[in-house]
Order: C-alpha cells, then structure tokens, then sequence
C-alpha cells in the first residue's frame, strides 16, 4: 500500500463531502415542492435525474471510502483523471435539473453543486497530471 500525499488526501475528503451533498441534494430535488407544484410530475428531469444525481453521489463516496465492488466494477474511478471527468460529469447533469419554473434558492443550491463537482474534477485531473502522475487508488 502506497502513502496517499496530503493533496490526496484533501481531495479524497473533499470528495467525501461532496457525495454526501450530492445525495442530499437527490433526495431534496425527487421531494422538492418545485417541480411537484409546477405540474411537471411526469417530466423524465423531475423523476429519472434526482435519482440518478444521487445513485452518482453514493458511486462518488463509496469510490473515495475504497469500497472493493466498486474498484472492482468501475475501474475508471480508481485513477484520479477518471474520477475528475466523471465529478464534471455529474455535475453538468445537475444542471438539467434547471427548469423555469425553478426558485431562486433550488437554483443557488444547484449551481454552487455545480461549482463544486467541477472544481473537484478540475483538481482532481490537475492532480493527476502534474502532481500524483502514479496515483492508482490503494488496495
């Protein structure tokens, strides 16, 4: 087993936090008076995505916690490049969540959400491309 760096290891907590929000975030936008009152119960954003945004939240903290099934399964997550395209990939999704009718404070969450799944990801392929070049996720 290899000695995680301290950025590294900032990012693995970073990312912790983040899943943890991501998941909140899921279960507040499935439940969220927004889009239920708006009349958009059956629109694929309202029931398929808050869903999806969440499952991805639980793949975020369960790769950055080191769960076996998952570096199993999903290979791509064990290496930093890959972890950071697919924080900017979950949270470009959360901004299809967006609909019109949205309040202003559902659009303030959903954009600082969006900031920070990139920022994750833009450090994370920063990381792996000029500081932690041989960083494979320990075993």
């Amino acid at each position: 087993m290899r000695r995680l760096s301290t950025f590294e290891g900032i990012l693995r907590t970073f990312g912790m936090i983040i899943g943890v929000c991501i998941i909140g975030f899921g279960v507040y936008s499935y439940f969220s008076n927004d889009f239920t009152a708006a009349g958009l119960k059956n629109d694929f954003a309202v029931r398929i995505l808050p869903f999806y945004i969440g499952f991805s939240g639980v793949l975020i903290l369960g790769i950055e916690c080191g769960v076996g099934f998952l570096r199993r399964s999903m290979k791509f997550l064990t290496k930093m490049i890959g972890r950071g395209i697919f924080s900017i990939y979950v949270g470009l999704m959360c901004l299809c969540i967006i609909r019109p009718t949205s309040s202003d404070f559902q659009k303030v969450i959903i954009y600082i959400i969006v900031s920070l799944l990139c920022l994750l990801g833009l450090l994370s392929i920063f990381g792996a491309l000029f500081c932690c070049k041989t960083h494979v996720m320990r075993e």
